[in-house]
């Protein structure tokens, strides 16, 4: 059985596992953090029975409007408060300042969505550094694919 004989061998071996640790390290941390936001969010929201947003008027400010999504039909009990919680980046983060549950709720999953993307992009990263082109253009396509798949999706259907 032939062994590799050159130390270039062994560095590249070193450099996959270095990598194959580092998309391993990336996911796990995105999952456990988000899990854990998602998890706060939703322990406050039980013990306060408050999203943080029901404080709100049963409409949101006209300035905001767009930040905002009312919840669907079916949850009377919360659209009687005025419930309501947000979608832009901006409002997410405010109400995560504010403590609020729905706002950690939603960063979590937000969170949770960015993490296979990192984990795309940092293989691709590594696929350049390897000088592997047909793996760097697959990277390359899918992490195409996933960025457009969010610009030109459309919440609420």
């Amino acid at each position: 059985m032939d062994r590799p004989n050159s130390a270039l061998a062994g560095t590249t071996n070193s450099a996959t596992s270095n990598s194959n640790g580092l998309l391993s390290l990336t996911l796990r941390v995105g999952v456990v953090v988000s899990a854990t936001l998602i998890g706060l969010g939703l322990l406050l929201f039980l013990f306060t029975g408050k999203g943080g947003y029901a404080e709100d008027s049963p409409t949101p400010p006209r300035a905001n409007a767009d930040a905002y999504v009312a919840f669907p039909s079916g949850s009377e009990a919360l659209l009687s408060q005025g419930a309501y919680f947000p979608t832009n980046p901006s409002q997410i983060w405010q109400g995560v300042l504010e403590f609020k549950p729905f706002a950690l709720i939603m960063l979590g999953l937000v969170l949770l969505i960015i993490t296979p993307v990192l984990n795309v992009a940092l293989a691709l990263v590594g696929f350049l550094r390897m000088r592997d082109r047909a793996f760097s253009l697959i990277s390359l396509f899918v992490l195409f694919v996933m960025l457009l798949s969010f610009f030109l999706g459309k919440a609420g259907g």
